[in-house]
Order: C-alpha cells, then structure tokens, then sequence
C-alpha cells in the first residue's frame, strides 16, 4: 500500500491534493465528454429536445415550468384558465429538478436546460459510482473505469431524458451502503466523511422518484439480515437505522407535500395501477446478459435477431435492464460466488466481493417474474410495479465484484493493471455505445418537427399578445393520455415546450380543471368559441393529427357560430383559431 504523503499540519501538499481531485474528476468528465461526442458533439444542437415523443414530453414540460417559473410545483402557463398544481401527480423528482434550476441560472431555454441537466446527471452518475466503489475496495484506475461504465450503462441511455425521472446517479449511495453493512464493515462515527456522505446522498435518494428509494431500503434491509453473523450486531443495526432511515425520512417528506396538495386539488383521476403489472414488468436475467440492439458485432447481432424472432411475451420497458458485456462478466462472476462461495473467501477484500454476490442475488428474489415484488404488489402497495428498474443496482453490484476480481488478479502488476483497465474502458463504452448512437440518430427525425412547430408557434405568438390564452383541441385526459388517432401520448405539451410567452389549456389535472374541461367538452362546436372568449382565452388550437379527417369537420363546425373566429394560421400539423377577431 502506498503511504500518504503529509504536510508538517498533517495535509497532504497542494500537488497530491491537485492530482488527487483531477483524479476524482476524471470519470465525471470523462463520461460527460463521450455523451457529449455520441450525441453529435458540435454539430448537435442542444436547444432542440433529445427525445420529443411520449414521457419525455412530460419531462421536458415539467424542466420548462421549473427554469421559467422558479419551481416545478407551479406552473401558471398550462392548465389554464385554472391553477396548475404539479404536485397532484406525484413525480417529485426534487434533487433531478433542483439540477434542472441550476442549470437555468444560465439559461431561460427549458429545452437547452433539461438536455443539459441530463448530460450533468449523467456525470454526476459517474462521480457517485466512483466514490461508491473506492469505499468499497475498488482501485482508483478500476473505480474510475467502472464509474464511467456505470455511468453509460444500457439502462441510463435507453431511459435518457425520456425518463430523467429514472436517472441513476443516486443509486450508488444506497448500493454502497448495503455493501458495507452486507460486508459488516459498520463503523458509524460522526467524524468519518463515508458516514456523513452516505446519509447525505441517502437523504438525496429519498428526496427523489421512489422507485431507487424503495429498492435502497429494501437491500439494506437485506443487508441487515446477511450482516448479522459477521459480528458487532448493535452497530450494525445503529448503521443500517442511519443509512436507511435517512431514506425513509427523505421519501415521506417528499411526498407530503403531495398528500397535502390532494386535500386541495383531488387525485388525478385513471391512474389505477393493477397487482398484475408488477409481473408484466418485472424482471428478466435473459435481458440483464443479452446484448443491447444495434450491436456492431456480428455475433451480438444475431443474438438480437433471434431475440427478436423467438417473439418472448412480456417484453416492455423490462428490455431496458441491460448490463452491457462487462457487467455481465461481473454479474456471471457473483453468481458464481454464489455457487462456490470458497471463490469469495480467497478475495482478499473483506468480504466485499461476497456481500455484492448476495445483494445481487436479492435483488433478483425481488424483482424477477413472480418473485417477491410480486407479493409485495399484491399484499402492500400495487402502486410499485416496474420492479425491472433495479437494474441499476445490479450493474453496481456486478461493476464492483468484477472490479474487485481484477484489481486482485493485477496487484502485483501495475503496468499490467494500466492496460487491463484500459482495455476494460475501451472495449466496455464500445459494447454500450449503441444506445447512445440511437439516441443521436433521432435527431433525424426530431430536429425538422421541432422547427416546424417552433415555426409555427412563433406566427402564432406574433399575432397575440403575450400571456395569451390558448385552447387546445382535441381535449386529452391527464396524466392517463394514451393519444387518439394518430396523435400521441401527451402530444397536446408539444406546442408549449416551443413556445415562449403562451399559455396553454393542456393538461388538466386538478379536480376543479377536469371539470371546467368536461364543460368545455359538452358544448357543442358552435357554442365552445363564445364560452371561451368570455373565460378569456385568445385562440383555439387544433392538432389535426388527432382527427381522423385531419380537424377539417370541427374546423368548420366552430366557424359554425354567432362568434365564430376567424382562421389565425394553420400547417399540415395545426389549425389556429383568432377568438378576438371575428
């Protein structure tokens, strides 16, 4: 081991404490630049949305109203002519959001600002995992490899800012905290630094989406049970009640404010979750090993070739739950562990290795086809049911044995560690580089519709003054928005999300807003543009794409009235309607 060089205070000397922050600093940035080089480096232009369809509509929404508005718990510009209060549905992704903000304070772009925030999510997932592993055991060389591979694991590429929701940056904390205490290496004092990131980053996790503060809490639970026989019972017990508890604080205090916020507003309506759907995306070990789509190399591509021809039912967003090559080696290694446990023993690494091959293997009682996530659906809380997304926690837990298996076989070669790491980065980022090139390769697609509507909603915004109300046609449900026709999921957020000074009828949320809209929804077409000019609305917007007759019928039906408006703009995408001028 290499002794710590010290000042005469007892600290190291500026040059070790300059090498080792650039050191830390490695994987973050490391990871930040290659997504940056996947996504089209210079040449892509980060103002128009990484992904403009389904969920990450949503998201791109919720980012917008937190870089314009302040926070995302409010937003004046949707759901008029009523309040719009976020928090009755309930994806309280503070710490995500809190990102979102600070990346706003150079930015009032909401779409610049989400993509940006991703990528630095995607950093901060590297610089976690990094930290995570060195507490584990894990060289500097094999923790910086390892964070970046965690970093741009097939999971956080295929989720992007589609569901930035599900960003996995938090969960090395808790993965780390259940190794540690599998391993029985508890040495809770308030003057070590690890106890006091770990209930930080703990309490971050909580202040997050549920899903990675559930599966934290559940592991170190597990923890618990597997550390017992390693001794010093108490202080593991005192260790795991910090760690965890820090969780189960965070995540009921993230939640009251909206528990609060249905007293005052109601539930949202349709979003019923059934027992069922925890199986339906549950988990599968043959997606965790099999190689992502759009493999480069040959053998991989058949593999996705035959996947794709064997038709396996159940196949959603469990699909995502990829390890790349280097995880599985690392995940095929702990199941070995686990078979010949005498292989863990000769790791010198105090019980690490162990504790990461038991973890895994829980990780899997929970969360596979008919397991017991299934029960806990059933007899708990159905509203848990994507048990697929602890996918992440695997790919910790694989990373780290792996790397364990590594340093220990190179420890005597330090040249030849170099260079294994080395191959180890070069060979695991090209093996994970193609949900990335997907990811890049939809800008295709995604940069000529965003300018045509973009195009459009500045005509239309010249032609109103700002603040101006806009009715949107057709009227979707909210949050359950499964499209109609050929428009999709939550299209109807398309035209804020590229607008600058509108504000727009979609979505409605709160009870009060469902109902103004059920009024609106029983007038007929010739009485709807006089109810609207009196609640004070500007314009009428119709997405033609949710018509079968492309909005020619009601164009002309809400012409039709005493006060029918006259025709403001219209594309092969839009009709706009003039309230004020008739």
């Amino acid at each position: 081991m290499t002794a710590r060089v010290a000042s005469s205070h007892g600290a190291a000397p500026w040059p070790a404490r300059i090498r080792r922050g650039m050191l830390w600093c490695a994987a973050p940035a490391l990871a930040a630049v290659l997504l940056w080089m996947g996504l089209g480096g210079p040449g892509r232009d980060f103002h128009v949305p990484l992904a403009f369809s389904g969920d990450a509509l949503f998201y791109f929404a919720q980012g917008k109203g937190t870089i314009e508005h302040g926070w995302w718990w409010h937003n004046p510009s949707i759901g008029v002519p009523l309040p719009y209060p976020a928090l009755v549905f309930p994806q309280n992704t503070n710490v995500e959001q809190a990102v979102v903000w600070l990346v706003g304070w150079g930015t009032r772009d909401g779409v610049l600002g989400v993509n940006v925030a991703w990528i630095a999510l995607v950093a901060l997932s590297a610089a976690s995992a990094t930290w995570g592993l060195r507490r584990v055991g894990v060289s500097m060389l094999g923790a910086i490899v390892s964070g970046v591979l965690f970093a741009m694991t097939p999971y956080a590429m295929y989720r992007n800012v589609g569901h930035v929701n599900l960003a996995i940056y938090l969960v090395p904390f808790a993965a780390t905290a259940a190794m540690l205490i599998a391993a029985g290496r508890v040495e809770l004092t308030w003057r070590s630094r690890t106890t006091w990131v770990l209930v930080a980053g703990n309490l971050l996790l909580g202040f997050d989406y549920i899903y990675y503060a559930f599966f934290g809490t559940a592991l170190i639970a597990a923890a618990v049970l597997l550390g017992l026989g390693r001794g010093r019972p108490r202080a593991l017990l005192m260790t795991a009640g910090v760690w965890g508890g820090a969780i189960v604080l965070a995540t009921a205090l993230n939640l009251l404010p909206t528990q609060l916020a249905w007293r005052t507003y109601g539930q949202p309506g349709g979003v019923q979750h059934a027992a069922a759907e925890s199986e339906v995306l549950g988990l599968k070990i043959r997606h965790l090993v099999s190689p992502v789509a759009n493999h480069w190399f040959p053998p991989f591509a058949d593999w996705q070739r035959l996947e794709q021809r064997a038709d396996f039912p159940l196949e959603n967003e469990n699909a995502y739950g990829r390890l790349g090559s280097v995880g599985t080696l690392g995940f095929l290694w702990l199941l070995l562990v686990m078979v010949l446990p005498e292989g863990a023993r000769r790791e010198d690494d105090g019980d690490a290795t162990a504790a990461a091959a038991r973890l895994t293997c829980v990780a899997l009682l929970i969360a596979m086809v008919g397991a017991l996530g299934s029960l806990f659906s059933l007899l708990v809380a159905s509203q848990i049911r994507g048990y697929n997304r602890i996918a992440p926690f695997i790919v910790f837990f694989s990373l780290a044995g792996l790397a364990l298996a590594i340093d220990r076989k190179t420890q005597a070669r330090r040249w030849g560690r170099r260079v294994v790491w080395a191959a180890v980065l070069v060979l695991g980022v090209l093996d994970q580089w193609p949900p990335l090139g997907d990811l890049a390769a939809d800008r295709r697609v995604i940069e000529p519709e965003f300018r045509k509507i973009g195009r459009f909603i500045s005509q239309l915004e010249s032609g109103l003054p700002a603040g101006a109300m806009v009715f949107q046609l057709p009227i979707r449900p909210f949050p359950v928005d499964e499209g109609t026709d050929t428009m999709g999921i939550y299209d109807q957020f398309r035209p804020y999300l590229a607008s600058r000074h509108l504000r727009w009828s979609y979505p409605a949320l709160s009870t009060e807003q469902q109902r103004w809209q059920q009024r609106a929804a029983g007038l007929s077409p010739a009485e709807l543009p006089s109810f609207l000019a009196d609640e004070g609305f500007s314009a009428i917007l119709i997405n033609r794409w949710g018509y079968t007759d492309l909005g020619q019928s009601i164009a002309q039906s809400l012409g039709e009235g005493p006060r029918a408006p006259a025709v403001l703009s219209q594309n092969e995408d839009f009709i706009a309607l003039d309230l004020g001028r008739r």
